[in-house]
C-alpha cells in the first residue's frame, strides 16, 4: 500500500505515550510538538527508514514534520484510536483583553481570533514555546504559558469573580437583585453563585447597591441583601455556578436590557458562540455574558450544554 496522502492517526506504541514529531530521521533530535493519541495527519511522503513526513491537522497551513511509520494508524485499516487529547483552558491576560489565537507558532501570524479566559481548548500537541489546539473545532496555536489545565469552575472563578473590576462575588446561588432595598421589591434578577458585582454603596440595614455587567454593555444595577455577597479575600473561597450554554438559534442579538425594544449591545452573534448565565430575569430574559460582552438574552433561545457535550465542538 502506498502512503502518499492518505489520512491517519497518531497513535503511540506505549500506553499514555505521545508521538513526537521532529524536524529530521532521527528520534534523538528535540521533537518539535508532542501529540496525543487520535490526532488527525495526513501523510504527505512515503517513509524512509522508518519515517513517515506527514502534516498535522490536515490543515494546508498545518505543522509539518517526520514521525515514526510505527506511531501510524491509517483510516483505511478500520483500527478504533482514541482520542487521548486533553482539555485545558486559556488563563486571563494581563492587559485583561483577549488572548490570540494564531494560524502558525509565531506572534506574527494571522491571528484566528481573541478568547477570554476560561475558553475551553482541545490540546493537539505540546511544544516548548507554543502549543497546538483547537477552539471550536479549528486548529491553531496558543503560547504554552497562556494555558491553564485547571478546572473550569475555577478559571470561571477568575474570569467573573475577579476580573472587570468586581469587588465582591455572589455567595448565594439564586440571590435576588431587587429594584428596591426590600423583599418585597421587583426582583430584577436571580444571580448564580461566583458572578462578579461592584459595590455602589450602602443602603438600608443588611443591604448593598451593586451593579452586575461590563461598562458599555447591559449593566443591571440594584439592591441585594448582604449576607449574599462576600467581599474582599472572602471571594476566593466561593466556587461559582455559571453554566455555559449555546444559544438554540443560527443567529441572536444581545440587547443593554431586559426586553427586544432595548437597545443592541453589539452586532449579532453566531450559533457557535457559547454564553455563560450569570442570571435569571423575572420576565423570562437571561443576564449573560459573551466575552467581551455581557447584556441581556431571551431565555427561550438558551440552550444549557453538559460537559460531556463539548466533544462535538472540539473534534
Amino acid at each position: 500500500m502506498g502512503y502518499d496522502k492518505l489520512n491517519a492517526k497518531f497513535q503511540s506504541p506505549k500506553p499514555g505515550g505521545r508521538t513526537g514529531l521532529r524536524a529530521t530521521r532521527d528520534s534523538r533530535s528535540d521533537a518539535l510538538y508532542e501529540y496525543y493519541d487520535g490526532v488527525h495527519v495526513q501523510v504527505l511522503e512515503h517513509p524512509e527508514v522508518d519515517w513517515a513526513y506527514v502534516r498535522v491537522a490536515n490543515d494546508s497551513d498545518g505543522v509539518e514534520g517526520f514521525v515514526p511509520a510505527d506511531n501510524l494508524r491509517f483510516d483505511s485499516e478500520g483500527v478504533e484510536v482514541s482520542l487521548t487529547c486533553p482539555v485545558w483552558y486559556l488563563k486571563a491576560s494581563q492587559s485583561g483583553g483577549g488572548i490570540d489565537f494564531k494560524a502558525e507558532p509565531s506572534d506574527a501570524a494571522e491571528t484566528l481570533g481573541s478568547y477570554g479566559p476560561g475558553t475551553r481548548v482541545q490540546v493537539l500537541g505540546e511544544g516548548p514555546l507554543w502549543t497546538h489546539v483547537k477552539i471550536r473545532g479549528k486548529p491553531g496555536f496558543i503560547l504554552a504559558e497562556q494555558l491553564d489545565p485547571s478546572p473550569a469552575k475555577y478559571i470561571e472563578m477568575l474570569r467573573i469573580g475577579l476580573s472587570d473590576k468586581s469587588d465582591a462575588v455572589v455567595a448565594a446561588r439564586g440571590a435576588a437583585l431587587r429594584r428596591e432595598p426590600d423583599d418585597s421589591s421587583e426582583l430584577l434578577a436571580a444571580y448564580n453563585t461566583g458572578v462578579g458585582v461592584r459595590i455602589v454603596g450602602d443602603a438600608a440595614p443588611g443591604w448593598l447597591e451593586v451593579s452586575v455587567g461590563v461598562d458599555g454593555g447591559g449593566r443591571a444595577t440594584g439592591f441585594m441583601r448582604a449576607e449574599d455577597i462576600d467581599r474582599g479575600m472572602a471571594r476566593l473561597g466561593v466556587m461559582p455556578s455559571i453554566p455555559m450554554c449555546y444559544m438554540s438559534a443560527s443567529s441572536w442579538e444581545m440587547y443593554v436590557a431586559p426586553y427586544a425594544d432595548a437597545p443592541l449591545v453589539a452586532q449579532t452573534f453566531g450559533r457557535a458562540n457559547p454564553v455563560e448565565v450569570l442570571g435569571e430575569c423575572g420576565n423570562g430574559w437571561w443576564h449573560v455574558r459573551s466575552f467581551p460582552y455581557t447584556g441581556y438574552v431571551d431565555g427561550q433561545n438558551v440552550m444549557i450544554r453538559d460537559e460531556e457535550d463539548w466533544g462535538d465542538e472540539l473534534e
